[in-house]
């Protein structure tokens, strides 16, 4: 499990770390608003920081994804390689 986690390391990093930031930035927003279609503001301010943190945080569990895949393929053609025969020999 230790080697799974490897590849994710910096993803597993980054995630509370960007989520909390947006958490801040949006609720300091939220308090800015006034007047009239509040409601309706604060939903589409919502919606945007969440598409905005969900672009920002992707690529490095993306990153992770790639390195893991590299590092499976690489084992499989390891253990895939047919092994040489000896002429005979036992």
């Amino acid at each position: 499990m230790k080697d799974f986690l490897r590849h994710f390391k910096l993803s597993l990093i980054v995630t509370p770390i960007i989520l909390l930031i947006m958490t801040v930035v949006g609720i300091a927003l939220v308090t800015q608003f006034k007047g009239s279609n509040l409601k309706r503001r604060s939903e589409m301010l919502g919606q945007g920081m969440a598409i905005a943190s969900m672009v920002l945080i992707a690529p490095f569990w993306i990153y992770g994804a790639i390195q893991l895949g590299k590092e499976r393929r690489a084992a499989l053609d390891s253990v895939k390689k047919p092994r040489k025969k000896q002429n005979g020999r036992r």
